[in-house]
């Protein structure tokens, strides 16, 4: 008003509309008006940003339990209040009227919000790879057998309940993101998960290459297998992902594995204990599950010699009710090569009709044992065996 009126003694507090004339003040009403506009803009624009940071001052972090310290929850939430604040303190800054220390103020505030949005981002990094380490580590043998992971997941661990602590007490996010250095400490705290992380991944690696079948496992189930050495029967709910066909092993009292079982409780007892505590098995896992692979099929070999000697000796009908499905099925089969074989080769002296009749009455014997009373393992064969049978004669 001063410079628009050329009047330097004009006072706020003296001046009076009377005076107004004296001045000429309706000769400068349009640059008056062009200086309220831009002031009233200028404060509808720092009333919001007071607004804002009135509404982030109130925001706070959400805990719940989690073991013997707490977790965040919301983080999307978190993330959304301060994307919105980011974007409008952008648009404030794109403004005409965004000038002197108001402007000075907003750059400040914007800062402030990307620095407590990049923070966020760290903290919800280090909690989901904490949460995924902590029960890994919880384990010693885990922790002996990579040190320096264990020590690194020791720094990372004492910073989280320290951070929890401090929130737990002052839980707002502007009160988080003042703290000394804290996004530097999560930074570096994110640096030691991916080592951890790395070094875990070689490390199952290694597993693997000893005993293949545990590619078939998740990195998550390999872990607690692993933290679990010193108890032989945590491998057993992962059984059934190394062997398509074994759904649990057999311990006996001496912690020896003597057999295998199926999901339809079939057992097979194997031709030799395995020690899962003897010598350079104890404590490695894959070294007796790969003892456990070779002596299964050693096993069903020798099982199915048997068989094999059995199968002329006794009649089909008690053939079948002595030995596993499994042996069965591949039994029945080599005796049906080994007859087509001998069909063809006396094909000019009626072998095949001879064989064809044969299979019928097989077939009928094993029919007729169907319709009596049998344990139910026993039926699943046998009508599995029917199935093949059936298509065996008609290939003949």
């Amino acid at each position: 008003m001063r410079d628009v009126c050329n009047q330097p003694d004009m006072d706020r507090e003296t001046i009076t509309v009377s005076s107004f004339e004296k001045f000429g003040l309706n000769k400068y009403l349009d640059q008056i008006e062009e200086i309220h506009t831009k002031a009233e803009r200028k404060y509808k624009i720092q009333k919001q940003l007071h607004e804002m940071k009135a509404n982030m001052k109130m925001t706070q972090i959400q805990l719940f339990p989690h073991k013997k310290t707490h977790v965040i929850k919301g983080y999307e939430d978190l993330n959304q209040i301060l994307d919105e604040q980011i974007v409008a303190t952008q648009g404030h800054l794109g403004s005409p009227f965004m000038k002197g220390k108001l402007k000075i103020e907003t750059r400040a505030y914007e800062a402030k919000l990307n620095l407590m949005s990049e923070l966020i981002e760290e903290i919800s990094k280090a909690q989901k790879n904490w949460r995924y380490l902590e029960p890994i580590f919880d384990s010693e043998d885990i922790s002996k057998t990579m040190p320096t992971e264990a020590n690194y997941f020791k720094d990372v661990d004492d910073l989280w309940r320290s951070t929890m602590e401090q929130i737990e007490s002052d839980p707002g996010i502007i009160d988080l993101a003042e703290r000394d250095n804290i996004q530097g400490m999560f930074m570096e705290a994110n640096r030691k998960l991916d080592k951890i992380l790395k070094s875990l991944s070689e490390f199952l690696e290694q597993k693997r290459l000893v005993f293949p079948r545990f590619y078939f496992l998740a990195d998550s189930d390999m872990l607690m297998l692993l933290a679990q050495t010193k108890d032989p029967q945590a491998v057993q709910p992962h059984m059934d992902k190394c062997f398509e066909g074994i759904y649990r092993v057999k311990f006996d009292e001496n912690d020896c594995v003597v057999g295998m079982k199926s999901t339809e409780q079939e057992y097979v007892q194997f031709n030799k204990k395995i020690d899962v505590n003897e010598g350079e098995k104890k404590g490695n896992v894959e070294r007796w599950m790969f003892e456990i692979e070779a002596v299964m099929r050693k096993s069903l070999k020798d099982i199915a010699k048997d068989s094999i000697c059995e199968y002329e000796k006794v009649k089909r009908t008690d053939w079948v009710k002595h030995w596993p499905g499994q042996i069965i099925l591949a039994v029945d089969q080599i005796f049906w090569t080994r007859g087509v074989e001998q069909a063809i080769k006396e094909y000019e002296q009626g072998g095949l009709d001879e064989f064809i009749e044969s299979l019928r009455a097989d077939i009928q014997d094993i029919v007729e044992l169907v319709r009596t009373e049998l344990p139910d393992q026993l039926r699943t064969t046998i009508k599995a065996m029917i199935v093949i049978d059936v298509h065996a004669r008609d290939v003949v």
